[in-house]
């Protein structure tokens, strides 16, 4: 049985269900050919992330000595699984390592290193956003992308919900593997986003880190064409959809004629 505890995280990271998801990219976006040819995607070492701000969490440790303790003891342990009790507490004493873990700059390098390998893809809840289509698509000269995001257990569905704050998010380094720690640190965004309604495909190292991933054909359910694209880019992203394993509607955005904003209109559908 789920606790409360995993109950109010997953109200978090995914507290309602969205059909679609969306990608705004420009139409000379590296690997942007593979989605439709051959169902592949990349996610991004966040270490690489544009935004200075984003992964960079105000890192902590407990207050409590006992649990540092705890902590420490823990290290030596997974270190020197020979280690008697004495000599555990030996090497906390004399070891300067074990100092030195106490210092901002070593709990820095240590989350470095925890986040070095993740992988990130980053997505939108909405596909008529006018500033993620200046800023993403070229000016609304790209395309969008729409994915399908209701099919269980499939990529684009485990895409967390970020949250929006205006303080940075404290990360306990002592407590990193724990599911509350892992989204304050990957799903945590500011509030100057927050129009983005942004949500993220996050894979540890384990499960294979910054890559590329293939999913199923009929994900990628539908590309919609910038307000302003070329005759040139349309025939290029025509040429695209024609090597797609599945059929993939086709819109056009429009810019209102008396509104600040997109009019999505089928073409092919």
């Amino acid at each position: 049985m789920i606790s409360e505890k995993e109950k109010t995280l997953l109200n978090r990271v995914k507290p309602y269900d969205v059909e679609h998801l969306y990608k705004y990219r420009s139409l000379d976006s590296r690997g942007l050919e593979s989605i439709f040819c051959q169902n592949t995607i990349w996610l991004s070492d966040p270490l690489a992330f544009n935004d200075p701000f984003d992964c960079k969490p105000k890192i902590v440790t407990h207050k409590s000595q006992f649990k540092r303790y705890q902590f420490y003891k823990s290290l030596i342990s997974r270190r020197f699984p020979h280690f008697t009790k004495k000599q555990i507490k030996g090497e906390l004493k004399n070891n300067p390592m074990f100092h030195k873990i106490k210092t901002h700059e070593y709990l820095n390098e240590t989350f470095v290193k925890f986040i070095k390998g993740f992988g990130i893809y980053c997505l939108s809840e909405v596909p008529d956003d006018i500033l993620m289509w200046s800023h993403y698509s070229d000016s609304h000269k790209g395309i969008c992308l729409q994915f399908s995001a209701n099919i269980k257990l499939s990529i684009f569905w485990e895409a967390y919900k970020v949250k929006y704050q205006e303080d940075y998010p404290s990360v306990n380094i002592m407590d990193i593997g724990e599911y509350e720690q892992f989204f304050n640190l990957f799903a945590t965004k500011s509030n100057h986003w927050k129009y983005e309604q942004e949500r993220r495909i996050i894979k540890t190292p384990d499960e294979g880190g910054s890559n590329s991933y293939h999913w199923n054909s009929d994900l990628l359910t539908g590309v919609i064409l910038g307000a302003k694209i070329t005759k040139k880019g349309q025939e290029t992203v025509n040429e695209w959809i024609s090597k797609s394993p599945s059929p993939i509607n086709v819109y056009r955005a429009r810019i209102n004629e008396s509104s600040y904003k997109l009019d999505i209109q089928g073409i092919n559908c």
